[in-house]
Protein backbone atom coordinates (compact mmCIF):
# COMPACT_ATOMS: atom_id res chain seq x y z
CA UNK A 1 0.00 0.00 0.00
CA UNK A 2 1.27 3.22 -1.15
CA UNK A 3 0.85 6.45 1.78
CA UNK A 4 0.21 9.35 -0.23
CA UNK A 5 0.23 11.49 3.29
CA UNK A 6 2.95 11.55 6.13
CA UNK A 7 1.69 10.33 9.19
CA UNK A 8 1.92 12.27 12.45
CA UNK A 9 2.95 11.38 15.93
CA UNK A 10 1.50 12.54 19.47
CA UNK A 11 3.43 12.79 22.68
CA UNK A 12 1.98 13.28 25.93
CA UNK A 13 3.50 14.15 29.24
CA UNK A 14 0.92 13.78 32.60
CA UNK A 15 1.76 15.28 35.50
CA UNK A 16 0.07 16.17 38.62
CA UNK A 17 -0.75 19.84 40.24
CA UNK A 18 3.00 18.79 42.04
CA UNK A 19 4.92 18.50 38.97
CA UNK A 20 4.89 14.54 39.61
CA UNK A 21 3.84 12.25 36.31
CA UNK A 22 0.90 10.30 36.96
CA UNK A 23 1.44 6.72 35.91
CA UNK A 24 -1.76 5.08 34.56
CA UNK A 25 -3.55 7.62 33.34
CA UNK A 26 -5.90 7.17 30.54
CA UNK A 27 -5.56 8.66 27.30
CA UNK A 28 -8.31 9.17 24.66
CA UNK A 29 -7.59 10.90 20.98
CA UNK A 30 -10.52 11.92 19.23
CA UNK A 31 -9.89 13.07 15.75
CA UNK A 32 -12.43 15.63 14.46
CA UNK A 33 -14.25 14.74 11.17
CA UNK A 34 -11.88 11.43 10.86
CA UNK A 35 -13.21 8.57 8.77
CA UNK A 36 -15.39 5.80 10.28
CA UNK A 37 -12.76 3.49 10.06
CA UNK A 38 -10.52 5.35 12.07
CA UNK A 39 -11.50 4.48 15.56
CA UNK A 40 -10.72 6.73 19.11
CA UNK A 41 -7.80 6.47 20.18
CA UNK A 42 -7.18 4.98 23.86
CA UNK A 43 -4.16 4.14 25.67
CA UNK A 44 -2.40 5.20 29.15
CA UNK A 45 0.72 6.96 30.54
CA UNK A 46 3.48 4.29 31.39
CA UNK A 47 5.37 5.18 34.84
CA UNK A 48 6.87 8.75 33.73
CA UNK A 49 3.86 10.06 32.80
CA UNK A 50 4.00 9.41 29.43
CA UNK A 51 2.18 8.50 26.42
CA UNK A 52 2.61 8.05 22.30
CA UNK A 53 0.19 7.57 19.81
CA UNK A 54 2.23 7.04 15.87
CA UNK A 55 0.49 6.60 12.71
CA UNK A 56 -1.60 9.70 12.57
CA UNK A 57 -3.83 11.17 10.27
CA UNK A 58 -2.78 15.44 9.95
CA UNK A 59 -5.98 17.34 11.23
CA UNK A 60 -7.23 18.89 14.49
CA UNK A 61 -8.32 16.32 17.09
CA UNK A 62 -9.63 16.53 20.92
CA UNK A 63 -7.31 14.69 23.56
CA UNK A 64 -9.14 13.71 27.07
CA UNK A 65 -6.75 12.63 30.43
CA UNK A 66 -8.29 11.10 33.40
CA UNK A 67 -7.22 9.16 36.28
CA UNK A 68 -8.35 8.03 39.97
CA UNK A 69 -8.00 11.09 42.27
CA UNK A 70 -8.17 14.03 39.67
CA UNK A 71 -11.04 15.76 37.21
CA UNK A 72 -10.70 14.61 33.85
CA UNK A 73 -8.78 17.42 31.59
CA UNK A 74 -10.03 18.15 28.41
CA UNK A 75 -10.61 18.60 25.57
CA UNK A 76 -7.29 19.73 24.87
CA UNK A 77 -6.79 20.62 21.34
CA UNK A 78 -4.10 18.74 19.26
CA UNK A 79 -3.47 20.14 15.67
CA UNK A 80 -1.53 17.19 14.01
CA UNK A 81 0.89 17.93 11.44
CA UNK A 82 2.06 15.65 8.31
CA UNK A 83 5.44 14.16 9.22
CA UNK A 84 5.58 16.51 12.74
CA UNK A 85 5.70 15.06 16.26
CA UNK A 86 3.11 16.96 18.53
CA UNK A 87 3.75 17.61 22.25
CA UNK A 88 1.57 18.23 24.51
CA UNK A 89 2.00 18.50 28.34
CA UNK A 90 -0.88 18.21 30.72
CA UNK A 91 -1.31 18.86 34.15
CA UNK A 92 -4.26 17.22 36.01
CA UNK A 93 -5.59 18.58 39.45
CA UNK A 94 -5.85 16.78 42.50
CA UNK A 95 -9.67 16.75 43.60
CA UNK A 96 -9.91 17.90 47.24
CA UNK A 97 -12.28 17.14 49.85
CA UNK A 98 -14.43 18.77 52.82
CA UNK A 99 -15.24 16.59 56.05
CA UNK A 100 -18.32 19.02 57.42
CA UNK A 101 -19.58 18.82 61.20
CA UNK A 102 -23.21 19.91 61.94
CA UNK A 103 -23.77 21.15 65.07
CA UNK A 104 -26.22 22.83 67.60
CA UNK A 105 -25.91 26.58 69.65
CA UNK A 106 -24.27 23.97 72.20
CA UNK A 107 -21.76 22.71 70.02
CA UNK A 108 -23.71 18.94 70.27
CA UNK A 109 -23.43 17.37 66.83
CA UNK A 110 -26.48 17.29 64.86
CA UNK A 111 -28.08 13.94 63.12
CA UNK A 112 -30.10 13.89 59.89
CA UNK A 113 -29.19 17.51 58.84
CA UNK A 114 -29.27 18.17 55.11
CA UNK A 115 -25.98 19.46 54.37
CA UNK A 116 -25.22 20.97 50.57
CA UNK A 117 -22.20 21.95 48.96
CA UNK A 118 -22.50 24.97 46.25
CA UNK A 119 -20.06 26.19 43.70
CA UNK A 120 -19.67 30.18 44.03
CA UNK A 121 -17.12 30.38 41.05
CA UNK A 122 -18.02 30.59 37.41
CA UNK A 123 -16.85 27.65 35.97
CA UNK A 124 -17.63 25.03 37.68
CA UNK A 125 -20.54 22.73 38.12
CA UNK A 126 -22.62 20.87 40.24
CA UNK A 127 -24.43 20.91 43.53
CA UNK A 128 -23.25 18.29 46.01
CA UNK A 129 -25.72 17.69 48.94
CA UNK A 130 -25.71 14.70 52.44
CA UNK A 131 -27.66 14.15 55.06
CA UNK A 132 -25.15 14.32 58.60
CA UNK A 133 -24.91 10.66 59.80
CA UNK A 134 -25.40 9.87 63.57
CA UNK A 135 -22.29 12.01 64.59
CA UNK A 136 -23.41 15.15 62.42
CA UNK A 137 -20.56 14.34 59.87
CA UNK A 138 -20.73 14.24 56.70
CA UNK A 139 -18.06 13.89 53.67
CA UNK A 140 -17.63 15.60 50.90
CA UNK A 141 -14.80 13.61 48.47
CA UNK A 142 -14.09 14.26 44.71
CA UNK A 143 -14.14 18.04 44.56
CA UNK A 144 -12.82 20.31 42.63
CA UNK A 145 -10.81 22.73 43.97
CA UNK A 146 -12.32 26.06 43.74
CA UNK A 147 -14.60 27.93 46.03
CA UNK A 148 -17.82 26.92 47.38
CA UNK A 149 -20.28 27.39 49.73
CA UNK A 150 -21.27 24.64 52.78
CA UNK A 151 -24.62 25.46 54.04
CA UNK A 152 -27.76 23.61 56.26
CA UNK A 153 -31.22 24.26 57.03
CA UNK A 154 -31.40 27.43 59.97
CA UNK A 155 -27.71 28.05 59.37
CA UNK A 156 -25.89 30.42 57.61
CA UNK A 157 -23.71 29.89 54.47
CA UNK A 158 -19.82 29.20 55.35
CA UNK A 159 -17.53 29.98 52.34
CA UNK A 160 -14.88 26.91 51.59
CA UNK A 161 -11.81 27.01 49.20
CA UNK A 162 -10.99 23.68 47.91
CA UNK A 163 -7.48 23.53 47.43
CA UNK A 164 -5.52 20.46 45.22
CA UNK A 165 -5.33 17.09 47.75
CA UNK A 166 -6.18 19.06 50.62
CA UNK A 167 -8.86 18.02 53.64
CA UNK A 168 -11.09 20.76 54.65
CA UNK A 169 -12.89 20.40 57.89
CA UNK A 170 -15.80 22.88 58.89
CA UNK A 171 -18.11 23.26 61.26
CA UNK A 172 -21.85 24.23 60.32
CA UNK A 173 -23.58 25.73 63.41
CA UNK A 174 -27.47 25.30 63.49
CA UNK A 175 -29.36 28.68 64.16
CA UNK A 176 -31.95 28.14 66.47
Amino acid sequence: EHRLTQEARLELRVVDDLGRPVAGARTRLSILGRPSELPELAGSTDALGRATVTRLPAGRGDVYVSAKGYPIAGPIAAHLQPGATRSIDVELIRFGSIKALVVDQRGMPMQGVRVELRPTQPGVDGRLGFTAADSGRCLFTDVVPGQYALSADRANPVPVEVAPGEVHDVTIKIVE
